[in-house]
């Protein structure tokens, strides 16, 4: 039986994933099964989720790169309408890839972006009206949220972003996080739990 998705990890970060669904299409339009727990959990190992958000975005906004230093969150990222640039960056001390990053367009809601828990995420609105919908694998522990800051030259995205005529739009939040270098990384003990 073939399954009805595609999963693809990033080769800088492997346990990154693009997820793609299948799409049937017939007269009416289209239709993908965007999630189903069994399959993606022994397919690529992952969780079930316990909370779900959705947020409608700008053009030109940028919301992260956020991320949490006890009981992070893992998050299934999907553009369900517009196009967003999406960036992951593992922040788990101890990792072998503590401190890469890897970034792709989410333009079809048949995609989603599977971003572990203890790397911190955010995203692009590339078209207004953007909406993004994600789940997550636990719930918001208030008083473990970080930011790392999305303009962070080691990450490249002002160079991506080819709008001149258009600054990105920030929280205040996200203007003030740290670049990488001095950013406080997710214990071991946490990410691995």
């Amino acid at each position: 039986m073939s399954l009805p998705y595609t999963i693809e990890p990033f080769p800088a970060l492997p346990d990154v994933k693009l997820i793609t669904s299948a799409v049937y299409a017939d007269h009416r339009g289209t239709f993908c099964e965007a999630y189903r727990e069994a399959r993606l959990h022994d397919d690529a190992g992952i969780p079930a989720f316990v909370q779900g958000n959705v947020s409608v975005s700008h053009y030109g906004v940028a919301r992260g790169l956020h991320y949490q230093v006890e009981k992070p969150q893992g998050k299934l990222m999907r553009t369900v309408h517009g196009a967003t640039f999406n960036i992951a960056v593992d922040m788990r001390i101890g990792s072998p890839t503590y401190g890469k990053h890897v970034h792709t367009r989410l333009t079809r809601p048949q995609e989603a972006l599977w971003v572990p828990p203890g790397f911190a995420n955010g995203f692009i609105a590339l078209v207004d009206g953007t909406v993004v919908a994600y789940e997550c694998s636990s719930y918001h522990f208030v008083g473990a949220d970080r930011a790392l800051n999305i303009l962070d030259p080691q990450f490249g995205v002002l160079a991506l972003w080819a709008d001149s005529d258009h600054a990105l739009i920030l929280s205040e939040k996200d203007v003030i996080a740290p670049l990488f270098r001095i950013a406080e990384g997710v214990p071991e003990k946490e990410w691995r739990a």
